[in-house]
């Protein structure tokens, strides 16, 4: 690492495609199997998998139990906080994804947006 950066994992090699400025930070993607690897550590950090069902059960509740959100948001979003619960129950890490308010549901689907 150079003046003030660090990292746990030394002896791996980079090469940047453009120049670094002082201040910014780089990111490495170790892949989904790293995250299995340390299940202790990480075993709450949602997958692919977890964001495409969750994207699922986004377009299941938006289209079959609430349609148009707008009419009553608590109850809305009281379904919606029942529906993540229920989740959490089966799958923590998906439950993770979901929204948790008729706003946050409106957000994730607002203009074909995903998770």
């Amino acid at each position: 690492p150079g003046a003030g950066a660090m990292s746990y994992y030394l002896g791996h090699d980079y090469i940047a495609r453009r120049n670094i400025e002082a201040g910014e930070e780089l990111f490495v993607n170790y892949g989904e199997s790293w995250l299995d690897t340390r299940d202790e550590s990480m075993a709450g950090v949602p997958r692919k998998a977890d964001f495409q069902k969750g994207n699922q059960i986004v377009k299941m509740v938006q289209k079959r139990l609430l349609g148009d959100i707008s009419r009553d948001t608590a109850r809305d979003s009281a379904a919606i906080s029942l529906i993540k619960e229920v989740v959490a129950l089966l799958d923590e890490r998906t439950s993770s994804v979901l929204p948790e308010t008729s706003s946050e549901l409106s957000d994730a689907t607002a203009n074909g947006k995903h998770l």
